[in-house]
């Protein structure tokens, strides 16, 4: 922000008004106040659906978090194929898989009553995001978390 010069009827002489300093000042307090983390919740929240699209789209390619494969079937007669595992039967476990926020961190969970089974058989990485999709989530969620910010501002 540009400096204001301005001058008094009475001194003649010209003054600084350094309008940015206060400024600058009044958004740094607000800055600080600003709950950060309860926002990136909200935002994760209300993108729950996309980020859990992005599990289940890696997990439908076979993919685990880690960027690894799931794994191969152990009968070819039961998918028409060895691999990739997609873990999708009747679609309950993808169908459920949803959003679990803590304090700092998000998980990928699911809900279906065979998640447990799965998670022993195939390892916790399933319900993990790749690289790609937590910066995919990042970008999904940017938009809402800035809103967010800037309502408080």
């Amino acid at each position: 922000m540009p400096r204001v010069a301005t001058r008094t009827r009475t001194s003649g002489k010209s003054e600084n008004l350094d309008i940015t300093r206060d400024v600058k000042r009044i958004f740094s307090d607000r800055l600080k106040e600003i709950a950060y983390e309860q926002l990136l919740k909200e935002s994760i929240k209300a993108h729950e659906p996309e980020i859990s699209d992005l599990n289940t789209e890696q997990m439908n390619k076979g993919i685990k978090g880690d960027g690894s494969e799931i794994g191969q079937y152990a009968n070819i007669g039961y998918k028409g194929r060895l691999k990739p595992v997609d873990l999708y039967d009747t679609g309950s476990f993808h169908d459920k898989v949803y959003v679990e926020l803590y304090d700092e961190v998000f998980e990928m969970n699911s809900r279906d009553v065979k998640t447990e089974k799965l998670i022993e058989r195939w390892g916790e990485e399933i319900l993990d995001l790749t690289t790609e999709n937590k910066n995919n989530t990042g970008e999904i969620i940017k938009p809402t978390f800035i809103d967010k910010v800037r309502q408080q501002l």
